[in-house]
């Protein structure tokens, strides 16, 4: 927030990820900390379950917050296939035809989607690994030996080049960790 925006971040409140992250706390901790001069900013779709519910949160503790209202267009295509919560782009268009069945909650980011600045958009999946080809892959500019710098190199793992027939891959996460189900090869 402050690299982007120049905003100091006080405190991150999050009900659910607090039980993960000892630096966030949950809403109910409100009571406890000192927010002379703190003012709310939260992300949250106005039609969501939950926005009647940190409203209802913020009155009852008669916090001060600013409520911002921006249009809302959805862009998004009808696409066969499951895109899960929190994946953004046109992720199932773009990729399903070549091998994804359905991307799970908290996966991906497709190619030219805007985010703020720590998150990476040229890779499918956010999480700091990608294995790679030229061979098997001719959209991504480089081969997979051209990463040894990166943190997600392991040294001796190569791709299989092209592969002849595959199943399409399902994205799935497990605690916010993306795990990416093997193609499974079928020999012809």
């Amino acid at each position: 927030m402050k690299e982007i925006y120049g905003i100091e971040t006080a405190y991150i409140f999050d009900n659910h990820v607090c039980r993960y992250n000892k630096e966030v706390f949950p809403l109910s901790e409100v009571d406890n900390l000192n927010l002379d001069n703190v003012v709310f900013i939260f992300t949250l779709a106005k039609d969501s379950e939950n926005f009647q519910l940190l409203m209802d949160q913020l009155n009852e503790k008669k916090l001060e917050y600013y409520e911002l209202k921006f249009p809302y267009y959805d862009t998004s295509p009808n696409v066969t296939g499951k895109v899960g919560r929190h994946s953004y782009g046109d992720i199932i268009t773009t990729y399903s035809i070549n091998f994804c069945e359905s991307i799970g909650a908290f996966c991906s980011f497709a190619e030219g989607t805007r985010l703020v600045q720590n998150h990476a958009t040229q890779y499918m999946s956010t999480s700091p690994f990608i294995y790679h080809d030229k061979a098997v892959n001719d959209y991504l500019p480089d081969t997979f030996e051209d990463n040894k710098n990166c943190e997600w190199y392991i040294e001796g793992i190569k791709p299989k080049g092209i592969i002849p027939k595959a199943k399409k891959l399902k994205l799935v996460t497990m605690f916010g960790l993306v795990v990416m189900l093997l193609l499974q090869m079928e020999q012809t």
